[in-house]
């Protein structure tokens, strides 16, 4: 039984569910959050909202 469900819109009718442990989930997050940080910080990148 899992602790944790997220929910991945894949489509427009289309949905990934995945059911995780609580540590799963943080790992899931942490890895997440480690790939924004590094494409945030590509150079090259236009902040959104700058003209």
């Amino acid at each position: 039984m899992a602790d944790v469900s997220v929910r991945l819109q894949a489509g427009a009718d289309t949905e990934i569910v995945l059911n995780l442990s609580v540590l799963q989930a943080i790992r899931l997050v942490e890895a997440l959050a480690s790939r924004i940080a590094a494409v945030v910080a590509e150079p090259g990148r236009v902040a959104a909202g700058s003209r």
